[in-house]
């Protein structure tokens, strides 16, 4: 009953610490890869039909609370080990041979890739597959937060290596840790949904490394390609899908495209702003007060300013829609300051109009070139 509460005692602290390390680089990944840079990031996509939607990323972090929970027990029956002397976990550096701590890293390394890849291929029995590691498959278009969705029995058979190994191998505890490092971000770069390994990997000395694309088509086609770390169980039983390497440089044909194709809308884009820019930049007055005038120019931001008369700010920062042939941009009260959201339609490049709402009223102004 002790040994449960020491346990138990340190289970909130291993769950806090594994929610913020996993958390944080999972939502990283994804914030960068699946939002902000997505579009750029587009042929580096190895499933080019995308189908994550709300309700796959609602179900994936729920399956990653258990996993979490799994993980933070593990930690605390290992701490708990450790510190009645059960394991032969060492925190000073100088209790063994540098070799355990030097050497130790790849040892475990291949240890937890052996072990992963005869547990992987257990759960893909036809007797077990239904109902532990289907929750993991449901995630056919993989992302980061796949990458700790697996039913919570999953976790526990994949982790266990730890423990005979703690119990007859020397292990230098930084070293334990690294480990878990390396197993989280090899995880999430195997369920990244996109391929940033270089050209030629696959034909250099790291060739015996998973790449994304490699796991991303265990999910796309199930049975093949079972190695987490690396591709060498794979190769020696014939376990690994023949055309993994023509996949992977399918990828790499898309993202030889893809910089050509920036360029090019780049120069585009910046030839149809210098183009439609120029067309505002200029002297307007007020059609109906022509004693109200305003100057537009360009600033310093590549943006479009209008001073009064008076030299004082009237419309600030306007860029140029392309969509909806605007430029839409912030008009300021000179009498007061109140700003307000505005978009100018220019009409025959001599007349611009636009509209100041504020409630339920709305007022339209037009300008025309002094």
């Amino acid at each position: 009953m002790e040994a449960l509460k020491q346990i138990l005692s340190n289970f909130p602290q291993g769950f806090v610490a594994g929610l913020l390390m996993n958390g944080s680089l999972i939502a990283i990944a994804y914030f960068i890869f699946w939002k902000k840079f997505k579009k750029r990031f587009q042929n580096w996509r190895i499933q080019l039909k995308e189908r994550v939607d709300a309700k796959q990323i609602k179900a994936e972090l729920k399956n990653s609370v258990f996993t979490l929970m799994v993980g933070a027990l593990f930690s605390s029956i290992v701490i708990y080990l450790s510190s009645k002397g059960y394991t032969k976990i060492y925190t000073n550096f100088s209790d063994h041979s540098p070799f355990f701590a030097i050497a130790g890293f790849f040892i475990l390394l291949i240890i937890d890739d052996t072990w992963f890849y005869w547990c992987h291929r257990l759960l893909h029995h036809p007797k077990l597959f239904p109902y532990v590691h289907v929750v993991h498959h449901k995630s056919i278009d993989v992302n980061p937060f796949t990458s700790m969705s697996f039913h919570w029995i999953e976790p526990f058979l994949l982790s266990f290596w730890i423990f005979p190994v703690a119990f007859f191998l020397p292990t230098y505890a930084p070293v334990l840790g690294f480990i878990q490092i390396w197993g989280l971000l090899d995880n999430i770069k195997s369920h990244l949904g996109y391929e940033f390994y270089p050209v030629n990997f696959n034909k250099s000395w790291l060739r015996f490394l998973t790449s994304s694309t490699h796991h991303n088509m265990h999910h796309s086609k199930f049975k093949g390609n079972y190695g987490v770390h690396f591709r060498i169980w794979d190769k020696l039983l014939g376990t690994e899908f023949k055309e993994y390497e023509a996949e992977f440089d399918k990828v790499q044909e898309r993202k030889k495209i893809k910089p050509i194709i920036t360029t090019l809308l780049l120069f585009i884009s910046l030839s149809a702003f210098s183009q439609t820019s120029s067309r505002i930049i200029g002297n307007w007055k007020d059609q109906s007060h022509p004693e109200k005038q305003v100057q537009m120019y360009l600033g310093a931001d590549n943006k479009i300013y209008g001073k009064s008369l008076d030299n004082l700010i009237v419309f600030k920062a306007l860029v140029w829609d392309n969509t909806d042939k605007v430029y839409n941009g912030i008009l300021i009260n000179p009498d007061n300051k109140e700003q307000f959201e505005i978009s100018i339609r220019l009409t025959k490049n001599d007349k611009f109009t636009f509209a100041v709402r504020k409630f339920i009223f709305t007022k339209k102004f037009q300008f025309i070139r002094t």
